[in-house]
């Protein structure tokens, strides 16, 4: 499953290359839920980025709702530094007067706490420059399951002139409408969707209606460490799970092709859209690295088909997806090696 991603976030880039209306209205009402009803709202750090030199009214909104929100953020952090401080002090005074391996834990964890929180209010106050390193850009501009990002849909099902494409926010983990906020706990991989599951629970209520383009520059995969060895598990051996990056040569983005959903609240208004990246079988490259799907990549000349489906039957759309690049993916980079179950933890904190 394509757990993360780099994903292009500049709005400006939307609008010029792909002649995309920018659903500005959706995007500042996240940011006020998130300041005003602790709505989670979560974008990267670049989707940001797009508001720091506001030119338009809805920029300028826009900008002082994610004004609000990091200080509301700020103040929040700086009160757990000050827990962990006190903690930490508490601890050092008792370590003073006996050295105990639960007194030593203790001390671990507070200075690990405060080096973790100091990062983030580090982060808050950071500013892009033009000097920013690719490598701070891309970490940046990296989405997981349940962040927002920009996804590019047609008119057809949003409202606006035939034939329109929007950028709208959009939450990487679809639920389906009509669904209950619990449908995210229990289907929590809902934010890949197989390609030959697409007429089946959940993904048959979009397919054929709302379709997505999610622009990709990079991708990453978990696998077990011993399967990207091409090795069988040693005797006492626990798992591990490597993280890995892949790029398609020759390209700068990958048209990845979705479906989303939009969500309604309990006055029937517009909550959220949410979608999910459709998958096909990796390329022999990726399953060579020991992972065994990847996200379609659709050929440029395709994207309106997929994006306007129309009255188009199961069997055009099905051609419309076959009509995708096949490029070579880069030689996987290996990220980080974890304990097994340790990305699922992070995910969720």
């Amino acid at each position: 499953m394509c757990y993360s991603a780099i994903v292009e976030q500049r709005l400006k880039k939307y609008q010029q290359n792909f002649g995309a209306r920018v659903d500005f209205e959706r995007i500042e009402d996240g940011f006020r839920r998130k300041a005003e009803e602790g709505f989670e709202f979560k974008v990267t750090k670049s989707f940001e980025d797009n508001f720091i030199n506001p030119e338009i009214a809805e920029e300028r909104r826009i900008e002082e709702w994610i004004r609000i929100s990091k200080c509301q953020r700020v103040q929040e952090e700086e009160s757990q530094l000050e827990v962990y401080q006190r903690r930490l002090s508490i601890v050092e005074g008792k370590l003073i007067e006996r050295n105990t391996k639960s007194s030593i834990q203790e001390q671990e964890i507070c200075l690990r706490q405060i080096d973790r929180v100091g990062a983030r209010l580090k982060a808050l106050g950071r500013i892009r420059d033009s000097e920013s390193s690719e490598k701070r850009i891309e970490a940046e501009s990296r989405i997981y399951a349940k962040n927002f990002t920009p996804l590019m849909i047609g008119s057809e099902c949003y409202g606006g002139q035939t034939g329109e494409r929007w950028v709208v926010p959009a939450r990487y983990l679809m639920r389906p409408e009509g669904q209950p906020e619990s449908f995210d706990r229990k289907f929590s991989g809902a934010y890949n969707a197989r390609e030959d599951h697409l007429e089946k629970f959940p993904w048959q209520f979009s397919f054929g209606k709302r379709h997505g383009i999610l622009l990709v520059q990079k991708f990453f995969e978990n696998v077990n460490l011993h399967d990207f060895e091409r090795r069988k598990l040693e005797k006492d051996e626990k798992i591990q799970n490597v993280v890995l990056c892949f790029k398609p040569r020759e390209f700068e983005t990958i048209f990845a092709p979705c479906l989303y959903a939009h969500s309604n609240d309990e006055k029937g208004q517009l909550f959220m859209h949410s979608f999910a990246l459709i998958t096909t079988q990796a390329a022999p490259e990726v399953m060579a690295a020991g992972h065994s799907r990847s996200p379609i990549f659709l050929k440029a000349s395709a994207i309106d088909d997929w994006l306007f489906p129309g009255k188009k039957s199961k069997r055009q759309l099905y051609q419309i997806l076959n009509e995708r690049e096949m490029p070579y993916y880069e030689g996987a980079r290996m990220i980080s090696v974890e304990p097994k179950g340790h990305f699922d933890r992070k995910m969720e904190s």
